[in-house]
């Protein structure tokens, strides 16, 4: 009877020990189980992390798109309006000169014979027109070229050296500091044309018209308009502008005007 009671409790301690052991097992796996589930919460907190960053990268690099986009659309529109405004000063300036040089011709260099005396217009002897300068030709009688026997104009360049230029200069030029200036030998300057003289002289066979202006950029810039002194049939003359030369200076290192 003893002895079957000990191989009982015998066989009951073994279980006993059996289980403990499948006790510590499943502890064991437990705890492997959670750091496995631990792991995993790990890298998926990881991805949200990265996930999130590059969203975040993303709207970054966006916002600086749209700001760079509206600089360079701010930066074209302010260009543009330089040009604009550029384009709209350089053609007024020359409408300005275009005027001037307009005024010039029309209030200077056309002589009426109400602007000048009775004994300029006329000769004290048979009273007959003996100097004007006409503005529009009469059709009855069309301007002859006297002097010019049919030689075309390039051919009569060569005999410069004889010419007599008649230089107008409408108001007082700035001193020219360029290499290369205006050679009028044999010249007559005057500032304002009031006698009819001025320009009927036979001596003189060649006008000048000197103007000065700024640019757009403040350089300044001379500009001579050249032409030929005609008889008419009226016993008048008049002006043929055939040539204009210009003379300016500008900085080496300032901008290109465009």
């Amino acid at each position: 009877m003893g002895r079957k009671l000990h191989q009982k409790l015998q066989r009951r301690d073994a279980k006993i020990a059996m289980l403990e052991e499948e006790k510590v097992g499943q502890v064991m796996k437990q705890a492997e189980l959670q750091n496995v589930v631990s792991n995993l919460h790990n890298v998926i907190d990881e991805k949200d992390l990265k996930l999130n960053q590059n969203k975040l990268d993303k709207e970054k690099t966006k916002q600086r798109l749209a700001v760079h986009s509206e600089k360079m659309n701010k930066e074209l529109d302010e260009k543009l309006r330089r040009q604009r405004e550029h384009l709209a000063a350089s053609m007024k300036a020359k409408e300005i000169q275009l005027q001037k040089v307009r005024e010039a011709l029309n209030a200077e260099v056309i002589v009426r014979p109400e602007n000048m005396d009775v004994d300029t217009i006329f000769d004290k002897g048979d009273k007959t027109p003996s100097a004007t300068i006409e503005n529009h030709l009469p059709t009855s009688c069309p301007p002859k070229r006297v002097g010019y026997n049919g030689t075309p104009y390039h051919r009569r360049r060569s005999r410069s050296a004889d010419e007599v230029w008649l230089e107008h200069n409408t108001v007082k030029p700035v001193p020219l500091g360029t290499v290369m200036q205006p050679s009028m030998k044999k010249r007559k300057s005057v500032t304002k044309l009031d006698k009819a003289k001025d320009v009927t002289n036979s001596k003189q066979s060649k006008y000048c018209l000197v103007a000065q202006e700024q640019d757009t950029d403040g350089e300044t810039e001379t500009k001579l308009y050249k032409g030929d002194i005609v008889p008419t049939c009226g016993g008048g003359a008049q002006v043929i502008f055939n040539d204009v030369e210009c003379l300016r200076q500008e900085s080496p290192t300032g901008s290109p005007t465009k």
